[in-house]
């Protein structure tokens, strides 16, 4: 007697046994899959027989998640390497304290218009960079073209010892047409000049460069909010050429900024100078070993590399040194 339905019984058997045996290798080259995945990410890579680590696939898998403690630190890092973040702004991670007791080592210039470097102006520029040895430099102004500052700025900026390539931040300043200070929609190139290095210092810290300051020996630490070079017979104000330097959001400099809302600009230079002269650290150019740095006379200020060259004085043959010239024979070094 036939079973009818043995014969579809014995195919559905079959086809069950293929399925269950497909199920099998299927789990077993999955784990195998997942164990070299886990080695992987554990940086443990299988021998083959010669004792050889054959190269890792690529992972689809993402990576493994940071802990707080990981992002924190690369966090600080991204912000202390960033140029557009100053490390004073993030008190949540802990190191504003330290830094912020300490005058950065930061070079600021502000320059308001296109006119040319002179040539008393780009030797006190290369005293600074070579004698203190700022780690940045940033040049505040409201021009983009830079050749426009002449030949003497471009000598500077070739000169592979300086490195302004790397060193230099070029800051787009705010314009003097839309500063609406001083009781005036429209403020001054003087008055524009004179806020906006109050207000990189405030911002930044750092040393606030004069243009015709000639740096003879680098600076001792400032660890004042707010320091003032002075020297013997001249004015101590950042208003008349003086090196001022401060520390990131000094609160003498906060008030001052303050005072240009409802001041006029007569009278706001003498606040400043004033202020500064009552309230800031005075730190003397001339010490036991000598002077710290001179402040070139308004005739000096108009000399050139031919005059200097060809006058036998001492401030004469200081800024030879600097640019490389020789005063007696109207050579190069």
């Amino acid at each position: 007697m036939r079973w009818p339905g043995l014969r579809h019984f014995g195919l559905f058997a079959v086809g069950l046994l293929v399925v269950l045996a497909g199920f099998s290798i299927s789990w077993q080259t999955g784990r195998v899959k997942l164990g070299y995945a886990e080695n992987i990410l554990k940086g443990v890579t299988p021998k083959d027989k010669e004792g050889t680590s054959p190269p890792a696939p690529r992972s689809s898998l993402p990576p493994p998640p940071l802990s707080l403690a990981e992002l924190r630190e690369a966090a600080q890092e991204a912000l202390r390497t960033c140029s557009a973040c100053s490390p004073h702004r993030s008190t949540w991670l802990g190191w504003e304290a330290e830094e912020a007791a300490v005058v950065p080592s930061i070079m600021h210039v502000v320059r308001y218009g296109s006119r040319p470097l002179t040539f008393t102006e780009a030797v006190c520029l290369k005293s600074f960079l070579q004698k203190q040895k700022p780690q940045k430099f940033y040049l505040h102004t409201n021009i983009v073209d830079l050749s426009q500052f002449g030949e003497f700025w471009t000598e500077l900026y070739k000169d592979p010892e300086l490195n302004l390539r790397e060193r230099m931040r070029l800051v787009m300043a705010r314009d003097p047409s839309e500063m609406a200070i001083l009781g005036k929609t429209h403020a001054s190139a003087s008055s524009s000049t004179l806020y906006w290095s109050l207000h990189v210092l405030s911002k930044y810290g750092g040393y606030l460069l004069p243009p015709h300051l000639l740096l003879l020996e680098p600076l001792p630490t400032f660890s004042a909010p707010l320091s003032i070079l002075t020297f013997a017979n001249t004015s101590t104000s950042i208003t008349h050429g003086g090196l001022v330097a401060a520390t990131p959001k000094a609160l003498l400099i906060t008030r001052l900024m303050n005072l240009a809302i409802n001041s006029t600009e007569e009278l706001y230079p003498k606040v400043v100078e004033e202020l500064m002269g009552k309230e800031g650290s005075l730190v003397n150019s001339t010490t036991e070993e000598g002077l710290l740095a001179v402040v070139l006379k308004q005739e000096e200020q108009a000399w050139g590399p031919k005059e200097v060259q060809e006058k036998d004085e001492e401030v004469a043959r200081m800024l030879a040194k600097v640019w490389g010239l020789n005063a007696s024979n109207n050579t190069a070094l």
